[in-house]
């Protein structure tokens, strides 16, 4: 709960605003409604909100273009899409826009509530490493000393809270080492020991269906600077299989290439956190509702 954060949703159904809004002021946010993208854009500079809710598909404005305008003038408040169509293309594309995370409708208080804390507080994290940032950056390149503990310290705080983290080193624009962190054994049933003993093992237990959409986003994130989220399966070690959203954050340097008579200055990717959060319960209580929904329909 955040007593203090506002919280701005965007949808044309009246109803569905209104309950969000109820259930919002419940868990303690303060909420301002917009009925469209155009209006939502007018109080998103109006009331400066810490959180954006928005659907995709509205009669004025898609949902879509809704996020890259709001992004346009804060990329640090977070925006989580709310849809009734839960397609994988959709969420894809609004990540990539800048969205924070993805829900689909009919949504609960908990998974709601679940998802504005874990996106206020990443966001809190972003600004604080892009504050360390900026002020590493007016200091001698040289002192690289204190660049490295400011990233350090960054690692530190996004390990605790979150449920697992992973970092894939990249060198010359291929990644180069994964080195997974503690919270790995509980979502995957294997440990530290055994991800440090085969470097493969993390690429055998992603479902064989997502392997292309997941390391096909990773190869995305060496040319894009933006931060990324996906959902996809993973196989436990005791066989079951569990969903899990694998945001990806990458961590830009800057280079300069020295060639004859000119050099050119560019960034590159130094290396990314994977950030793991299991939500099979969530996925189980979506199929669940869904053939509830079927039975009531076809009846």
């Amino acid at each position: 709960m955040n007593n203090q954060a506002t919280v701005l949703v965007i949808d044309d159904i009246e109803q569905f605003r209104i309950y969000l809004k109820t259930v919002l002021e419940v868990c303690g946010y303060r909420v301002v409604t917009a009925e469209g993208g155009s209006k939502g854009l007018e109080l998103f500079k109006q009331e400066t909100p810490d959180l954006v809710l928005v659907d995709l598909l509205m009669p004025d404005m898609h949902g879509l273009d809704v996020i890259a305008e709001i992004h346009k003038m804060n990329c640090f408040v977070p925006i989580i899409v709310i849809s009734g169509q839960g397609q994988l293309v959709d969420s894809i594309e609004a990540t990539r826009r800048g969205a924070c995370d993805y829900l689909i409708k009919p949504i609960n208080k908990n998974d709601l509530d679940f998802s504005i804390g874990r996106c206020l507080e990443r966001t809190r994290l972003l600004r604080e490493n892009s504050m360390y940032r900026e002020r590493l950056e007016q200091l001698v390149r040289s002192q690289t000393r204190e660049l490295r503990e400011s990233r350090a310290r960054y690692r530190r705080l996004l390990e605790s809270v979150t449920n697992y983290v992973y970092t894939v080193t990249v060198k010359d624009g291929k990644p180069l080492e994964t080195i997974h962190r503690p919270g790995c054994e509980r979502i995957t049933g294997h440990s530290l020991k055994e991800f440090s003993a085969d470097p493969g093992l993390w690429f055998r237990i992603i479902h064989k269906d997502d392997r292309p959409l997941v390391f096909g986003l990773a190869q995305h994130l060496l040319t894009n600077s933006h931060n990324h989220t996906i959902e996809h399966r993973i196989l436990h070690k005791d066989g079951s299989i569990r969903w899990v959203t694998n945001t990806l954050v990458p961590s830009w340097n800057a280079q300069t290439i020295l060639i004859p008579h000119k050099s050119i200055s560019g960034t590159e990717v130094d290396y990314y956190d994977g950030v793991i959060t299991d939500i099979t319960r969530r996925k189980v209580a979506e199929e669940e509702l869904r053939k509830q929904l079927d039975r009531v329909t076809s009846h």
